[in-house]
């Protein structure tokens, strides 16, 4: 195989790694709804629906997403926009990994 074919494949499996680590990540929020309305916005049903409210914002962020990352990687280099949006991706999974719980922090946890 040439240098480019082998780095077209590198990026294939990039990209799908990429997209399997997205939709884990759906999954698991949508999982752990229910622990995560309690433990940063103090369960009820009102609480639910400010967490599901957080998981229609991201999966509705997505197009937005593909157009704003997809002119700079036209512009940049494709791979280094898909190094940074699994950067942050990675960054955002940290965040809501240290945010304080609504015990700790009150109403400002969420």
């Amino acid at each position: 195989m040439n240098e480019m074919t082998v780095a077209r494949q590198r990026s294939m499996w990039v990209a799908g790694l990429s997209t399997v680590v997205e939709w884990y990540d759906f999954t698991l929020y949508l999982y752990f709804a229910t622990v995560l309305s309690r433990v940063f916005f103090g369960g009820g049903e009102q609480a639910m629906l400010v967490t599901l409210a957080g998981f229609a914002v991201s999966y509705l962020m997505r197009p937005l997403g593909a157009l704003c990352f997809g002119h700079l990687g036209d512009r940049l280099g494709r791979r280094w926009m898909l190094l940074a949006s699994m950067a942050l991706m990675a960054a955002a999974m940290l965040a809501t990994a240290l945010l304080p719980t609504a015990a700790t922090a009150g109403t400002t946890a969420g």
